[in-house]
């Protein structure tokens, strides 16, 4: 009510000159012995600007609500922690999370000192997890001519299968081999049709590495987010499209997002 009061008095301040005049108000509720109050064209300028200034703003507001305040860190206490396997006894990063037929399933990064490797785990309700025994499923098997690490999974399930795309490394330099690699899974778990370079540098700013895709599919299109540089020090984020998710068309306005603005993500993307 308040609100509405408010209202009428800035309709009265507007329109309250009783000089100039185009046309005539009338049935203001709270203010009915102004209601036929002369409109001044300038204020009746600035009222509509007013106007429009507000609503916009209670727009934007919304929006910005909607967007920014959903998330609340459910505790202080991680969700995964690192161990007891051997081969994630350093960190786990990186999860990758689908909701199939009511399990969470979560595919993530194992670090265990020497290489990284992708294990996985399920949860009844997306808190509390449980690790698969026989983890990792894809791991370094110590061949040259194979990548000794496996990182940044990003997991889809398309029809009956599961697809992953993750990056893989060859060696333990950041010397730019990173490239995005593909496999699929009956399961989740037992992966096949392996291709560690399916997605590599093709553009020139993109040079020194492909890493962390994330890729969703709508309707018979893939799209995929991913992170490359050009240079050692200047991470930027990618896009591409994929009508199979094998072979990826990267965009021509590339690289979408670049770090030259904040100091804060200057290192990566």
């Amino acid at each position: 009510m308040k609100s509405c009061q408010w209202f009428y008095r800035i309709l009265y301040f507007c329109f309250r000159n009783n000089n100039k005049h185009i046309c005539f108000f009338s049935s203001l509720t709270y203010y009915s012995k102004y209601r036929y109050s002369i409109i001044n064209l300038t204020k009746l300028k600035f009222f509509l600007f007013l106007v429009i200034t507000i609503l916009i703003y209670s727009i934007t507001s919304s929006v910005q609500s909607v967007y920014y305040s959903i998330y609340k860190q459910y505790s202080t206490t991680p969700l995964l922690v690192n161990g007891p396997s051997l081969w994630e006894i350093n960190k786990v990063q990186y999860p990758s999370v689908i909701l199939d037929n009511g399990i969470y399933k979560m595919w993530y990064s194992g670090h265990n000192n020497y290489y990284w490797s992708i294990d996985y785990a399920v949860s009844l309700d997306g808190i509390n997890w449980f690790k698969y025994p026989y983890n990792p499923i894809l791991t370094c098997d110590n061949n040259l001519s194979n990548p000794r690490h496996f990182i940044t999974p990003s997991v889809l399930k398309d029809g009956d299968i599961y697809k992953m795309w993750f990056t893989s490394s060859f060696t333990d330099h950041d010397d730019g081999d990173f490239t995005i690699g593909y496999a699929t899974s009956s399961n989740g778990i037992s992966w096949s049709n392996i291709n560690y370079r399916q997605f590599v540098a093709s553009q020139n700013w993109d040079n020194v590495g492909l890493t962390h895709p994330y890729v969703i599919k709508i309707n018979d299109l893939y799209y995929l987010y991913y992170a490359a540089r050009k240079n050692p020090y200047e991470w930027t984020i990618g896009f591409a499209t994929s009508t199979d998710g094998l072979n990826w068309y990267p965009y021509s306005g590339n690289p979408i997002i670049q770090n030259r603005t904040n100091w804060w993500e200057r290192g990566h993307n």
